[in-house]
Formats: structure tokens, sequence, C-alpha cells
């Protein structure tokens, strides 16, 4: 896991999780993420602990946004945790776009197929694109505002099974704020 310090975003899975009280009692977490490159343990505080408690399990797949800083005892790096979110809370908090590539062979349906499958995901989350390209033409087309979904798993996975796993992405910020 490559992390510098400063306020960042990590993401991995809940390798081992501690819990304890301070001294007024409230409740708070120590949390080792882990991405399969490296690991990074979490502070993560009462009040931010009361609120994200519940996403904090073992295996549980987490991002985290917060202050990473020098462990002073071990030297490896550690995060005072701002925020928690689960696969779906981040995407929501940070995809800019869900994009849909189509083939210039795609049917007179496209329309339908569409409306099928985003219409039971529909908030006004995350804005959906077509990126159509033929031999002739290519273009990309915003759908409107009306159009924006939830981009859980479940319609990730409905969208890949329609047009094809590589059809199908999610485009990001490149900054949390």
């Amino acid at each position: 896991m490559r992390v510098e310090r400063g306020t960042q975003v990590v993401a991995g899975h809940v390798f081992q999780n501690r819990t304890m009280r301070n001294k007024r009692g409230e409740l708070l977490s120590f949390t080792v993420l882990d991405d399969g490159s490296g690991r990074i343990e979490l502070s993560v505080y009462a009040d931010v602990y009361e609120k994200h408690k519940a996403k904090i399990f073992k295996d549980a797949v987490l991002v985290a946004e917060g202050e990473v800083q020098q462990d002073d005892y071990n030297g490896s790096l550690k995060m005072k945790v701002g925020a928690i979110y689960t696969m779906d809370d981040a995407r929501r908090r940070y995809a800019d776009c869900l994009q849909i590539e189509v083939a210039g062979d795609a049917s007179a349906d496209l329309a339908r197929r569409l409306r099928r499958l985003l219409a039971p995901h529909r908030q006004n989350v995350c804005p959906v694109a077509i990126a159509y390209r033929s031999r002739a033409a290519e273009g990309r087309l915003v759908l409107g505002p009306e159009w924006r979904v939830a981009p859980s798993d479940e319609l990730l996975q409905s969208l890949r099974n329609e047009f094809g796993a590589g059809q199908v992405g999610l485009h990001y910020r490149r900054s949390a704020a």
C-alpha cells in the first residue's frame, strides 16, 4: 500500500480490528486495512467510530478518508480517520460518471434496454454517459439529470452482463474535495 503523508483516501479489507474504551468510556477502534500490497492502521476515534461502527468488521471492504502521519512507535504510517465508507458509499461520494461504451453495431432497442436496466436505480447521484463508437462516427452523450443513478454493485453487474464487462465503468474525480 503506497500512501503519502497528509489527507488521503485509502481502501482495503479489514485485516484486523480491535476496540477499546477511552478515559471517558467512549469506544474507539484501531483497524488494520490491507489492499494486497500493504497495510495501514486506522485510528477511528469515538465521534467517528460511533457513526461508522456497523461498517467496521473483519473482512469488510472499506474506504477511509483521513490524515496520514508517521507512527513514532514503529515507523510505519497510520491514519487518523475522519470518515469511513462502504464501497457503495464511496462510489456515491467519489464517482463522477457511470459510462457505458456502445459499438456501432448497437441494436435499435438500445433505449429500451437502458431504460429497463437503469430505471430501478434512478436516484440523483451519478450521471450516466453513453460513449458511442463506429467506423463512421464517435461521440459521448450524457443522459439527463432524471437518469442519474446510484452506482450499486447490482446495477454495475447488470450493465456488465448486458453490454460486456469491459464496456461499463465508473470515472472518478481526481481529488476527494
